[in-house]
């Protein structure tokens, strides 16, 4: 029988600790804005389902799970569009590297580790910290933005993100006041 494990306690890296992993980590598993994030996910092990979380029967509400011999299994809700997609897919990457590989889960347990779909608290701010710098290097962001300016509807479309997690990327690093508007 296998019995499912909750994530554990948060990393407790820094903001910018958390940050450099998801740069070094993206860079050592030769993601950029180009490329397809699913496919990543594929390379080391992983997959991506859609699912109706409104409808779902008998599935639990784990967005990330991870089985008892590592393979794992992203699940991304059926009514969100790619670029939401990509954000959500790169925060569960952020439990998966913060909460379970970093933190060594993944070598003293035999059981099922999953994240579920509603959560807060400091591991959810760490994996939307991670996904953030996965998704936009700081470097690279800074370079998007000084070519576009506040423009975040073609920053957004630049990193395949939301409008949303570019304003919020931009002011993480100072761009932009939590004030501005375009």
């Amino acid at each position: 029988m296998i019995t499912k494990g909750k994530m554990g306690t948060s990393s407790k890296y820094s903001r910018r600790s958390i940050q450099t992993i998801a740069e070094r980590i993206a860079a050592a598993l030769n993601y950029s804005e180009a490329a397809d994030i699913k496919t990543v996910v594929q390379r080391i092990g992983g997959k991506v389902k859609t699912v109706d979380f409104w409808n779902e029967e008998n599935e639990g509400d784990g967005s990330l799970v991870v089985a008892s011999n590592g393979l794992f299994e992203i699940k991304i809700p059926a009514h969100t569009n790619a670029d939401r997609d990509n954000f959500t897919i790169a925060h569960e990457l952020g439990h998966y590297f913060l909460h379970y590989q970093i933190a060594g889960v993944a070598t003293r347990s035999h059981n099922v580790f999953q994240a579920n779909r509603y959560g807060s608290g400091r591991k959810e701010w760490e994996a939307n910290w991670f996904a953030a710098a996965f998704l936009m290097p700081e470097n690279r962001f800074r370079e998007v933005f000084g070519k576009y300016g506040p423009n975040f509807t073609k920053i957004a479309q630049h990193f395949k993100v939301s409008e949303s997690a570019a304003r919020v990327r931009a002011k993480a690093l100072g761009l932009i006041d939590g004030q501005t508007r375009i």
